[in-house]
């Protein structure tokens, strides 16, 4: 995936390194892209009575992608097609099909992994006619865009999944510990954060079973005591704080007392499940998307 820049959107996905290829038309990212690198931050300070202030946290912004572009064909018909299909990726107006934006702008790195950002048209796409275009085979404009959420994100991410064999014994690849008491396998295990900023685990359980524990790798428990059958499925969001079956339908109810929802740090760390009364056709499986705070 190194070296790709795609904008996807709106049932488009437009190569904007068309050069690669050798395409005889397209949507060519020029020299002189912004916003690829650290985002701004809004900090918080306390005033004391004192010199100085003292430091009380800060907020990540949107990011501000500015891409400059020239765009070209055979003729003023493929021309125009091809400015219809940008236009339709990033039409601000039709239902969000992401979260936090219209469109999706991806950018392959060394790791040949895709990461990207959700945006939104904030300004840019106009040209002055006969200045920045013939009217009939090329044009060239600066498109801005804005991410709501200002770091890049991982289009694959890592998993790992909690299951019984057909003979009865837990199976949990490369868990560091695992024990089994009464009708709970319990297993604790490293997993990496290969990003350079919090990720935040999906966990799917797949019934038969009683209950479950998520361990983060600060503590943070979070316990479900419900009852799931051999059809139930939840979706526990780390992020979104939410526990959701197959229907959609909210089980928050059955957590336990102060529930914790927890992330991964960037590293190395060690989590911790519990499934109690697991049979060979329950399945627990986690996955959690690396974040950049930049990419180059």
């Amino acid at each position: 995936m190194t070296d790709t820049l795609r904008l996807v959107g709106g049932g488009k996905d437009i190569d904007l390194y068309p050069w690669l290829t050798a395409k005889a038309k397209g949507t060519e990212a020029l020299a002189g892209i912004l916003g690829f690198g650290l985002p701004g931050v809004e900090n918080f300070w306390f005033d004391g009575a004192g010199s100085g202030r003292t430091y009380r946290g800060s907020r990540v912004g949107s990011r501000t992608i500015q891409i400059p572009l020239k765009v070209y064909a055979q003729n003023r018909v493929d021309l125009s097609a091809i400015l219809s299909d940008l236009s339709v990726a990033l039409d601000p107006l039709r239902a969000s099909d992401v979260d936090n934006g219209v469109a999706q702008l991806f950018f392959g790195l060394a790791d040949d992994q895709e990461w990207f950002v959700n945006v939104v048209r904030s300004g840019g796409g106009d040209w002055a006619r006969k200045v920045d275009s013939d009217d009939r085979t090329f044009f060239k404009t600066t498109l801005t865009l804005e991410a709501g959420d200002a770091f890049w994100t991982r289009n694959n991410p890592d998993t790992f999944t909690v299951k019984q064999e057909p003979s009865g014994n837990p199976l949990l690849p490369r868990f560091a510990k695992l024990r089994v008491a009464s009708a709970a396998v319990i297993g604790t295990r490293e997993v990496t954060n290969i990003g350079d900023t919090f990720a935040w685990p999906v966990f799917t359980i797949k019934g038969p079973g009683t209950g479950f524990e998520l361990i983060g790798p600060n503590g943070e428990q979070l316990v479900w005591e419900g009852t799931l059958l051999d059809t139930d499925v939840l979706t526990v969001d780390m992020r979104a704080n939410t526990v959701l079956d197959g229907a959609g339908v909210n089980r928050y109810d059955g957590l336990a007392t102060a529930p914790r929802f927890w992330y991964i740090a960037p590293g190395t760390s060690e989590v911790t499940v519990i499934m109690d009364d697991m049979t060979n056709a329950s399945l627990l499986s986690a996955s959690w998307w690396p974040r950049r705070w930049a990419v180059v």
